[in-house]
């Protein structure tokens, strides 16, 4: 029953990690052009 529960956890974090990851991402991309326009 511990083992399912630390398996549960472990996923829950490593999708939390990935989800977290891919908004950095894409706030990134959206970032990179606005400061390409911002500096001259």
């Amino acid at each position: 029953m511990i083992f399912m529960t630390r398996v549960m956890l472990s996923a829950r974090t490593c999708k939390a990690i990935s989800v977290a990851t891919f908004f950095n991402l894409h706030i990134l991309k959206c970032v990179g052009p606005i400061q390409d326009l911002i500096v001259p």
